[in-house]
């Protein structure tokens, strides 16, 4: 926890299965920035200019309350049985590479209330049975690449609204949900 990772040649920070890391940046590593095993947690941290991807971990993970930005590849990367809430992700691969502000290849899935800007793919989804609800895309060349069978929450491009001063207005954002 509390750790900093810069310019290494190689993974910022690796830890393996059952890992927590908490509170922890990644900076301008040569590889990837934060690396954790099966069973781990990633809270509160950051992955800033990595090689490759911000953050990857294995399957049953949660990820939360992170920042990825500007990585090579994806901000943040699972494959399955795994929760992703509450993260920022911003120019992946837009810069250099190629990437997804979030990507997961596998399936139980929750990718919940995250933000994802200005990167190649918002979020990217390759396998079915996840669920992806509550995010906000804007700015990606792609907002969101999901494949069929997955559990989608309603996708709204909500209207821009006027200048507001005092207790009302807004255009609302197309939905009750």
């Amino acid at each position: 926890s509390d750790c900093s990772a810069y310019e290494n040649t190689g993974d910022g920070i690796y830890a393996g299965d059952g890992s927590t890391i908490s509170g922890c940046s990644a900076y301008e590593n040569t590889d990837n920035g934060i690396v954790a095993g099966n069973g781990s947690t990633i809270s509160g941290c950051s992955a800033y200019q990595n090689t490759d991807f911000g953050i990857v971990a294995g399957n049953s993970v949660t990820i939360s309350g992170c920042t990825a930005s500007q990585n090579t590849s994806d901000g943040i990367a699972a494959s399955s049985d795994s929760i992703i809430t509450g993260n920022t992700c911003n120019k992946n691969g837009h810069l250099t590479g190629d990437g997804a502000g979030i990507r997961v290849s596998g399936w139980d899935n929750r990718i919940d209330s995250n933000n994802v800007t200005d990167n190649d793919r918002g979020i990217e989804v390759e396998s079915s049975g996840n669920l992806i609800i509550r995010n906000s895309a804007s700015g990606n060349a792609i907002n969101y690449t999901i494949v069929l069978n997955n559990r989608v929450g309603e996708i709204v491009s909500a209207p821009d609204s006027g200048n507001i001063s005092g207790d009302t207005g807004g255009m609302g954002v197309g939905s009750t949900d």
